[in-house]
């Protein structure tokens, strides 16, 4: 065991390693403001607190995550608002999982026959740890989520490889409810018992024979928990209006997103160059452009060659079906947000690419394979070193974002958000017709917009972005509640009182809502009296972080 100890903590330490400048970095305004600066209900262990931590909601995000909102309370128990802190537990349960995932790879990589798996499994893990793809998942506060739900993920796989089902069975649930990411794992269990264990044939006409059926019966546990994860999701995502309907995104055009997500992802797995924090969907996207067409038939093809070489390469079948199933709930067949793809949804996927690495670098012949290797390792670790400098601070990452991708008309809507919380309303209106300018239906930018001129003295000019906003995302936070104060700096108390009801539909439980409605109410009945001062929206700012 003792010899082991080292190889163990290897992957852990390399994670510290490449990911530690992440510890100097401060919050960013997006998301980290809204769901960790401002939000009093994790800051504190009482009952209120725990109840709301508890119970889905749609403040929360759109997401169930109960576990990662604890950890965010542990974190301000001992840390208060430091930065520090967050970061630093984000970093150590990063560091975790790549240790876990040593130990899963050298069982597979053993079961499946590997020469050297020990050493095929470290690689396999230090691949993983250091990727710059997981940067985004540490770096970023908010999505604690991630690693917290990853490590429970491969511990899930830990104890099923062991054949502790208990344990297994606990730890998928505490993935899910760290976030519900995980969700097709039953899938990968049966995927795993495929190759390498063996445990089903190859063969699917035999595998509802009578010998086999209670490798499907110890799956109905994983199941169960899996679609209670899926409905809850669903139910969330579509409460909050982050998730398009086919009205906006049709089915064709989520297959088309779909396709060029999942090579987009393998292709910044082995080039990691020009990562960004959100890679912004086109607003001219087509299912019928180069980039979908393409990836719609490199993935056919990869997928033919994978299911004919099967007999003689089943481990690449496996790794590419692990990251198809993986990816699935990501790829944007049910989509959320302006993204085409992200950094963050590799975090799960990029996996099986990890243990077929290690399986390749151990079939490669001579010490010049693991020097190849090794050197691949160092210059991944050093991008990953330079990746977390760019989230140091709001500024520094759409500043970045913005100077990799002109066109970048999230990072323009971003960055005039912080122009105008600095003052300076000239340049954060150029920015925000910048961004109009490249996206003209991004609803944020429209919303932000419409603060801007309000603040500015010119109520009047922003009822056509709010409409705007609307109409780009009708389920879009807090555009109702702006409209409705810009009505009644007007003096159009009735108008304002109806967007206030809107918006507490959307959002019952919005406090500033209901004292503007009663405001409005009162406006209403006196047309010559205008709104209080405090009614006033803040200028670049919004419910949705300005995404």
């Amino acid at each position: 065991m003792l010899r082991r100890v080292p190889a163990f903590l290897a992957p852990a330490l390399a994670a510290l390693a490449a990911l530690w400048p992440c510890l100097g970095n401060g919050f960013v305004s997006w998301d980290d403001d809204r769901f960790i600066l401002r939000n009093p209900h994790f800051q504190g262990w009482t009952m209120e607190n725990l109840r709301w931590i508890l119970t889905p909601s749609w403040p929360q995000g759109g997401h169930y995550d109960p576990l990662t909102w604890l950890s965010f309370s542990l974190d301000w128990s001992i840390w208060g608002l430091d930065p520090f802190g967050f970061h630093l537990t984000s970093l150590l349960i990063h560091a975790a999982g790549a240790a876990v995932f040593y130990a899963v790879a050298r069982r597979l990589l053993a079961a499946a026959g590997a020469s050297r798996a020990e050493l095929s499994a470290l690689f396999a893990a230090v691949f993983f740890a250091v990727h710059p793809l997981r940067v985004e998942s540490v770096a970023w506060a908010t999505e604690r989520s991630d690693v917290l739900s990853g490590l429970f993920y491969l511990l899930t796989v830990l104890f099923y490889l062991d054949r502790k089902m208990r344990l297994s069975l606990a730890c998928f649930a505490a993935s899910l409810l760290s976030k519900s990411i995980g969700m097709t794992l039953p899938l990968v269990l049966v995927l795993l018992d495929l190759c390498p264990l063996g445990r089903l044939p190859a063969s699917p006409a035999r595998w509802l024979d009578k010998g086999y059926r209670a490798v499907w019966k110890e799956k109905l546990p994983f199941l169960l928990l899996a679609l209670a994860a899926a409905g809850v999701a669903a139910y969330l995502q579509l409460g909050s209006g982050a998730m398009r309907g086919l009205d906006s995104l049709s089915l064709l055009e989520r297959a088309g997103i779909a396709a060029y997500a999942m090579a987009f992802y393998v292709g910044k797995t082995v080039f990691p160059a020009s990562l960004l924090p959100l890679y912004p969907m086109p607003p001219d996207l087509g299912v019928l452009s180069w980039r979908m067409v393409l990836s719609a038939t490199t993935l056919a093809l990869v997928t033919t060659l994978a299911v004919m070489r099967a007999r003689s390469r089943p481990a690449f079948l496996a790794a590419w079906a692990f990251y198809i199933i993986t990816v699935l709930p990501v790829s944007g067949l049910a989509h959320t947000g302006p993204q085409l793809a992200a950094d963050r949804y590799t975090y799960l996927s990029c996996l099986g690419w990890a243990l077929l690495g290690g399986w390749a670098v151990a079939l490669l012949p001579g010490p010049k394979a693991w020097l190849a290797g090794s050197a691949w390792l160092l210059t991944l670790g050093s991008l990953a070193w330079s990746q977390c400098g760019v989230w140091k601070d709001t500024e520094t990452l759409w500043r970045t974002t913005a100077e990799k991708d002109p066109g970048h008309f999230v990072a323009r809507n971003f960055l005039a958000n912080i122009r105008a919380g600095q003052g300076r309303d000239r340049e954060a209106l150029e920015l925000y017709f910048q961004a109009l300018s490249l996206h003209p239906g991004y609803g944020s930018a429209h919303n932000n917009l419409g603060n801007l001129l309000v603040r500015s003295g010119r109520p009047e000019d922003s009822l056509p972005h709010y409409e705007a906003a609307l109409k780009a995302s009708p389920g879009h936070r807090a555009v109702h509640y702006n409209w409705g104060l810009a009505l009644m700096l007007l003096g159009r108390g009735s108008e304002a009182a109806g967007h206030f009801r809107e918006e507490l539909l959307l959002e019952p439980g919005h406090e500033p809502s209901k004292k503007a409605l009663e405001a409005a109410l009162r406006l209403k009945k006196r047309p010559e009296k205008k709104s209080p001062q405090e009614a006033k929206p803040p200028a670049g700012k919004n419910a949705q972080g300005g995404i």
